[in-house]
Formats: structure tokens, C-alpha cells, sequence
């Protein structure tokens, strides 16, 4: 392997893909457009940075860097809507059951709207067998990349001088680089 490549970054390439599908799961979730792209990456990192972390021994790094506990009661849901009046409510009542001014009796039960399951549906859609292309179509598909084989085959197209400029900057190399 090759020093600065990808391959001897193990730790920070393996971060880059949580951050990546963080963000679309964000995105995806929120019903959001590809413009919201640089959003959703920043608010990944944002949680990220506010969750445990396993290189912490299950710290949290805002919480190490900082050296203050993290405040989360402003953390709201991706590209929500938010009901303000609904969520004072929410969160008085979450605020009075951690002071523990809210006993196990004083709970109500659910009532019956909120307890019904949504009811299953079936698919319209029609099932179709999957196509099979013939072998031959097949080895097409895997050999032809599009590009010349030969240096005769090159020299016959319409980009010649581009291949043949290419292949003089190429041996240019070659031969300043003496490999």
C-alpha cells in the first residue's frame, strides 16, 4: 500500500462513511431535497460529536473538549414542524417526571384512539420476473468499456490527436520520473 492513501486511514475513512449515512438517513428521513445535503452532514456531526463515542470509553467528546455537560433539551427532530405550544406541554411534563413531582398513579392510561394499529394493506403493484440477458450480453457488458484496445483502434476514432497527446504526456512522464 502506498503512504497517504485511503487504505492507511482505517479510523478516519470508517468516520467518513458514518458521517455520510448519517446524513442521508437524516435527509432521507426529513423528506428533504439533495440542497439540504450540507444541513444534514452538519447536523450528523452535531450529533456525533454529542453522543458517546467509543474512543472515550463511552464519553461524550463535546463533553471532553469542553469540560461542561452537554445541554440536549433544544434538540429537536431533522426538518420537523414543530408545534410549540405542544411541545411546552412535552416538555413540562418530562421536566416534572425527572423532578419526580409525577407518580407511577398519576399517569394516565392510553385512551383508545391511541392505542389502535393502523391497518395492513397490500401492494397494488404487479410482480414481474426479473429480465435475463443472454450470456454473450452478459460478457458485453463486462469486457466493452468503451475505450480503444489497441493503438490502432485509437488512431481511428475521431479523438486521435487527443489519444496520441495523451500518450506523449504519458512516455513525457515516463521518462522525467526514469521509471
Amino acid at each position: 500500500m502506498v503512504p497517504g492513501t485511503p487504505q492507511h486511514n482505517g479510523v478516519s475513512e470508517m468516520m467518513n462513511r458514518t458521517i455520510m449515512e448519517r446524513a442521508r438517513s437524516i435527509k432521507l428521513h426529513a423528506g428533504l431535497p439533495l440542497s439540504f445535503w450540507a444541513e444534514a452532514v452538519s447536523t450528523a456531526m452535531y450529533l456525533i460529536n454529542r453522543g458517546p463515542s467509543s474512543a472515550l470509553d463511552g464519553g461524550i467528546p463535546e463533553e471532553a473538549w469542553y469540560g461542561k455537560k452537554v445541554d440536549y433539551s433544544f434538540l429537536r427532530v431533522f426538518g420537523c414542524e414543530e408545534n410549540k405550544e405542544e411541545s411546552k406541554k412535552e416538555y413540562a411534563m418530562v421536566e416534572d417526571l425527572l423532578d419526580g413531582k409525577v407518580t407511577h398513579e398519576s399517569v394516565q392510561e392510553p385512551t383508545q384512539q391511541e392505542s389502535q394499529t393502523p391497518t395492513m394493506r397490500r401492494s397494488f403493484r404487479v410482480r414481474k420476473e426479473p429480465e435475463n440477458f443472454s450470456p454473450s450480453l452478459y460478457y458485453l457488458l463486462l469486457t466493452d468499456s468503451g475505450e480503444s484496445e489497441s493503438f490502432d483502434e485509437a488512431m481511428q476514432v475521431d479523438a486521435s490527436k487527443k489519444w496520441e497527446q495523451a500518450m506523449d504526456e504519458e512516455h513525457k512522464s515516463l521518462m522525467e520520473n526514469q521509471t
